[in-house]
């Protein structure tokens, strides 16, 4: 009988997921939260040629730690798809300390702060925030005392634009008909408002507002008015016959245009 379980023990190739998408999508297997679901599969390959203690605390770290935290939470809110690549990183994050920590014979229940600020000093700056994650793992589980990673500073977006580049942008956004409307529309949105590449690819058109006068867009909790070009230019969006195929069943945004913006537009570093 064909199953997940079945289908996470291929390698996770392209091929893999198009498979798995189509028999859930024709009926043969139910649907599921694959952004979390598929990881467990994906650390199996990962795991490999792992020695035994690694890959069991790996699994432990990923079964009883993070994923049961992240269906806690998708069980309540949206999770977004870049879900499972932090997932996949905290995972590596503790494999690679792991790696370390065997290649110097020391054990998880001896570690001390000098050890954790030893391997800081040659991690990555994202490897010693990972880190973190699986350090309060094993400090909850009594198999390390409590260790300390500081966090990373904040960085804050080195190249602005100034007040005359926005206004120029935003008038070529709601004036310009030889761009693309979801071009159009995003950089619009996100030159007034600043909302988040993540959250900009999952409006939908109930984020949209249209009352006798004026128009709103939900962005958070609370609706913000619209300049009048700017409704029309996403009412013309969201009314756009959706292009994608079926089987594409990811969170279309306003007619899934704006994940190809988020992956392209220039001006993300708005200020």
């Amino acid at each position: 009988m064909l199953t997940h379980e079945l289908l996470d023990e291929l390698p996770p190739t392209q091929n893999q997921r198009y498979i798995r998408q189509l028999l859930v999508h024709t009926g043969a297997l139910e649907e599921r939260n694959e952004v979390l679901e598929r990881i467990p599969g994906w650390l199996e390959h990962e795991l490999a040629d792992k020695p035994t203690a690694q890959a069991n605390l790996a699994r432990t770290f990923l079964h009883w730690f993070l994923l049961r935290r992240a269906r806690q939470r998708a069980a309540t809110r949206r999770y977004p798809a870049s879900a499972d690549r932090d997932l996949r990183r905290r995972i590596s994050g503790a494999l690679e300390f792991l790696a370390w920590r065997d290649q110097r014979g020391l054990v998880l229940a001896r570690l001390t702060q000098e050890h954790i600020d030893e391997w800081i000093t040659g991690a990555t700056s994202q490897r010693r925030s990972l880190i973190r994650y699986f350090l309060k793992w094993t400090a909850s589980r009594r198999l390390t005392r409590e260790l300390t990673v500081p966090s990373i500073p904040r960085q804050e977006p080195q190249d602005l634009l100034d007040e005359d580049d926005r206004w120029r942008l935003l008038q070529c956004c709601l004036t310009d008909d030889t761009l693309a409307t979801d071009v159009r529309a995003a950089d619009a949105i996100t030159l007034l408002f600043g909302p988040s590449a993540e959250r900009l690819c999952h409006l939908t058109p109930e984020h949209l507002k249209f009352g006798d006068k004026y128009a709103h867009l939900v962005l958070g909790r609370h609706p913000v008015l619209l300049p009048p070009r700017l409704a029309e230019l996403l009412r013309h969006l969201a009314d756009q016959p959706q292009p994608r195929p079926q089987l594409a069943r990811a969170n279309p945004g306003l007619n899934g245009s704006f994940q190809a913006w988020s992956r392209a537009s220039p001006s993300r570093h708005t200020g």
